[in-house]
């Protein structure tokens, strides 16, 4: 099964988000507080808070990203 092409922005930042949460959340907390036996929990908590501001982010810049890149590349 497909999605409609209308629905192509939202899944776009929702799955841009959520790798990049998940890995940017990952490196800081191992930056932080290094692999200890309590990692996971505290990843997938940093992550829950992290994943719906920068989905929230994604979606209302990425527009912008679209029409600057496209601005500074040739067609």
């Amino acid at each position: 099964m497909k999605l409609s092409k209308k629905y192509l922005p939202f899944f776009s930042a929702a799955l841009m988000s959520c790798i990049m949460s998940a890995a940017m959340s990952a490196v800081s907390l191992l930056t932080i507080s290094g692999f200890n036996s309590n990692f996971f929990k505290e990843w997938l908590d940093s992550f829950a808070h992290v994943w719906p501001t920068s989905f929230i982010i994604i979606f209302i810049v990425a527009p912008f990203v679209r029409w600057v890149t496209s601005k500074v590349t040739e067609h």
